[in-house]
C-alpha cells in the first residue's frame, strides 16, 4: 500500500463471503471438488475487471500501479477464455454472455441446434 486510499485486500474472507466456502485461499484446485471450481469460476467472473491505464513507481522498486479498472470488456475475454478452455477440456458447460445466467456457467447443448 502506497496511498491511504489504498485497500488491503483479504482474499480469503472475500472467497468466504462470496461463496460460503473458507480457507479457499490461497488458490488449491487440487482440493476441491467440481461444484467449488465451477463457483470459483463464476466469482471471478463478478470480481474481473481491466486497468485502462497504469503508471511506474520506483520508489522501493514497487513497480505498476493500475487504476481506471473497465469491468465489461474484462468479463466478456473473461468469458471467451473460460469458455475456450471449458470446450478443449470437454466440459459441457459455458460462462453465459447474457440474459439473467449471464457470468453463470450453464449447460452447452453437445450440438449447434
Amino acid at each position: 500500500m502506497d496511498l491511504p486510499t489504498d485497500v488491503d485486500v483479504d482474499e480469503s474472507a472475500k472467497l468466504q463471503e462470496l461463496l460460503g466456502i473458507p480457507d479457499l485461499w490461497p488458490l488449491q484446485p487440487a482440493q476441491w471438488d467440481d461444484d467449488v471450481f465451477y463457483g470459483v469460476i463464476e466469482v471471478f467472473h463478478d470480481l474481473v475487471a481491466r486497468p485502462r491505464e497504469r503508471w511506474w513507481h520506483n520508489w522501493n522498486n514497487c513497480g505498476w500501479h493500475y487504476s481506471g479498472f473497465a469491468v465489461t470488456p474484462a468479463r466478456a475475454l473473461y468469458r471467451w477464455r473460460v469458455n475456450k478452455i471449458l470446450a478443449d477440456a470437454h466440459i459441457a458447460l459455458r460462462l453465459a454472455g447474457e440474459g439473467e445466467d449471464a457470468g453463470r456457467l450453464v449447460r452447452q447443448p453437445p450440438f449447434a441446434r
